[in-house]
């Protein structure tokens, strides 16, 4: 029956999601056969039968993947034992080496290598990770069959990718901004590709100068705080989305990183300009404020204060850091994402869409949020008078959503035959790409991650750039299945026991204040004896109040034994029995028909 397989789970966990055999059985010189070997160290995790059982379904779902790839792919599985030569092996690729009781260490790891020699490494696979799997597995084998760089075209009003002049500077030794740490990162992944502009003429009516041409093989489109953007601009970016392109728009009502900038700032001259995209939003269903900022005073971080009435903490309103409460996608954009910090967010909304359009909110802030007009941050800012101001919404407000669908176009001519479903993000916040909002200079160590801001950026482009099943990819269950019956049992027998053991313990302080009342009333010239008649009688009965008790306890401790155990026995006759004589029934029917 090797060839034989069927998957009976509920959530389908060893099934391939759709769209995977296809790209599995395509893989394709130079990068294919791609050779998947495995590292599990049995023996070390043998008092871990979570641990155990984990390994075995990453194993299971390699296997699928091997049978269902072909020549494509093959699966190599290694037990690195200590002070082996395989033990070796998966050091020097990458594995990681974790410790476990008894000091010994074990390693679940996977090394995909090429037909080229090149690799990539999952050091460590996680089973509280689980539900991402399929998809680390998927999105890390397409990143190593990938023979080229994704093209990512990008705009920025903000100096993200450095190189512009420093003013004030030696003009014999002319020095250049440094790009943004999140512009490095992206730029070992991917092809930077700047796409020229024109902006938006001063006259109206007046006729553009000539564009150059954009690549036609962009893989996304990264817009960062557009402005002032001419029609030529627009209409390229309405096509591009409406020919089903992947696009990834920061916008935002106030730019600090923007303000900072300007050369106006050391001035206090700088006025803050909000995104504009022509509309474009709006087409594609998502609403942008210019002028509205969100604040909660939940998720800001608590500040020192001088007010009127002394000093003060008090909630930063300026800051939001977004923690479980506001990273809401369920989808591999937000997975892995603890913190986000942002700066004067702008409250996006999701408007009527077309048929076919999906929408789906990634981050927002809480029920506690409230919006606040931009022009209350335009000058020295006011915290107490926000916050005397501050007015709860009532309801969450989004700061990043993802729409997915046929757009359609708003200003280009775009045939029906060549529409395709778009990818949209749009965040509303340009501040937290800069290198303040996730990254600690300050640090003596060096500098120190305090965010994911980056995380945020890599798997939204990740999802964007890379196979179109990555993304339909979703989070599947886990193969861990908990005995809820005995779960049940348990908690109800442990409510029970704690009320008893907080009654107890109730008596033993009354009786204990009792003993104190007959010691304070002793008479004068009975202080020298050790137990007055009264004492001996309230321990005795204490003791028999104790040993009632516990009995009780004992008893309620046997009772969730023994209902366990008959739930125990009940499944055992199940497995044993039942469903084999089910099965064995059903045989000899299938053999007597046929």
């Amino acid at each position: 029956l090797r060839g034989v397989r069927g998957d009976v789970t509920a959530e389908k966990l060893y099934t391939l999601s759709p769209g995977i055999r296809p790209f599995l059985a395509g893989m394709a010189a130079p990068r294919a056969p791609v050779t998947a070997t495995l590292y599990f160290t049995r023996d070390a995790a043998g008092d871990q039968p979570s641990l155990r059982a984990y390994a075995r379904r990453v194993e299971d779902l390699l296997r699928e993947m091997d049978a269902a790839a072909g020549d494509a792919f093959n699966l190599e599985v290694v037990d690195p034992k200590p002070f082996s030569r395989e033990q070796d092996a998966a050091t020097a690729a990458g594995v990681a080496s974790l410790p476990v009781a008894g000091g010994a260490t074990y390693s679940l790891g996977l090394v995909l290598t090429a037909a080229d020699g090149e690799t990539r490494v999952l050091p460590y696979l996680d089973p509280a990770a689980e539900s991402g799997l399929e998809y680390e597995l998927i999105s890390t084998l397409a990143a190593l069959v990938r023979t080229q760089r994704p093209k990512l075209g990008f705009i920025s009003s903000l100096d993200f990718a450095g190189g512009t002049p420093v003013p004030g500077g030696n003009p014999m030794q002319p020095q250049v901004t440094e790009p943004f740490v999140m512009y490095q990162q992206l730029n070992a992944f991917y092809e930077m590709v700047p796409l020229p502009i024109l902006p938006a003429s001063p006259v109206e009516g007046e006729p553009e100068p000539p564009l150059a041409d954009w690549p036609d093989d962009l893989a996304a489109m990264l817009l960062i705080h557009p402005q002032d953007y001419a029609d030529t601009v627009l209409d390229r970016i309405d096509a591009h989305a409406a020919r089903g392109g992947r696009l990834l728009v920061f916008v935002d009502a106030i730019s600090e990183t923007q303000v900072r900038s300007d050369p106006q700032a050391q001035y206090g001259m700088a006025e803050p300009r909000p995104s504009d995209l022509g509309g474009l939003l709006a087409h594609w269903g998502v609403g942008f404020d210019p002028q509205g900022v969100a604040v909660d005073r939940l998720l800001a971080p608590p500040v020192p204060v001088q007010t009127a009435q002394g000093p003060r903490t008090l909630p930063y309103l300026q800051v939001m850091s977004l923690d479980e409460r506001a990273i809401a996608g369920e989808g591999f954009l937000t997975r892995g994402l603890k913190r986000i910090n942002v700066v004067l967010p702008t409250p996006l909304t999701l408007l009527d869409r077309e048929a076919g359009e999906v929408a789906e909110v990634l981050l927002q802030t809480t029920d506690e949020s409230s919006q606040v007009g931009a022009e209350r941050f335009a000058a020295e800012v006011d915290l107490p008078g926000l916050l005397a101001d501050y007015a709860p919404s009532g309801a969450p407000q989004p700061l990043a959503v993802r729409v997915r669908g046929d757009v359609g176009a708003l200003r280009a001519a775009v045939p029906e035959a060549e529409r395709a479903p778009a990818d949209i993000v749009v965040v509303g916040d340009t501040d937290l790409l800069q290198n303040g909002a996730w990254v600690d200079f300050r640090n003596p160590m060096g500098p120190q991650v305090i965010a994911d801001n980056a995380g945020l950026l890599v798997n939204t482009l990740e999802q964007l750039t890379g196979q179109p099943l990555l993304s339909a990819l979703r989070g599947r269950g886990r193969s861990a299945r908990p005995f809820t019956a005995v779960e049940t049992i348990r908690a109800e027998a442990e409510a029970t026991s704690l009320q008893r053991q907080q009654a107890l313990e109730a008596e033993i302080a009354e009786a204990q204040e009792r003993l104190e009342a007959l010691q304070a009333n002793r008479p004068e010239d009975d202080r020298l004896s050790v137990l007055s008649d009264e004492q001996k009688a309230e321990i005795d009965a204490l003791q028999a109040s104790v040993a009632g008790a516990r009995d009780e306890l004992r008893a309620i401790q046997y009772t969730l034994t023994a209902d366990i155990d008959r739930l125990g026995r009940t499944v055992m006759l199940l497995n044993v029995v039942a469903w084999p004589l089910v099965v064995a029934i059903a045989l000899g029917l299938y053999a007597r028909f046929r």
